[in-house]
């Protein structure tokens, strides 16, 4: 999966979470996103780890700051074993 694909999917898994449409950009955070408080963020974070088939570790959470910095974090660990879809990455 590269990174398009990651930002597409991204996108539509914040509108869902947020039921509504956002521009999102790289340097977006949750500051910039009326409504994006604490709860939203843990169920944006646990839709992404479903949709993706992932796991975050509490210090990648802690370090993302904006939108682009959970792409990319995202992107890393679709990519790692991008030959086996079915297994869930979870970066250990």
């Amino acid at each position: 999966m590269d990174e398009r694909t990651v930002w597409r999917d991204f996108r539509r898994v914040f509108r869902d979470v947020f039921q509504r449409e956002v521009t999102l950009l790289p340097n977006t955070t949750a500051s910039d996103v009326v409504g994006w408080d604490s709860f939203k963020h843990v169920k944006l974070l646990t839709a992404l780890e479903d949709h993706f088939r992932i796991e975050f570790h509490i210090d990648e959470i802690n370090s993302a700051g904006s939108v682009g910095d959970l792409v990319k974090i995202i992107s890393e660990k679709v990519g790692m074993t991008e030959s086996d879809p079915g297994q869930r990455h979870d970066g250990a």
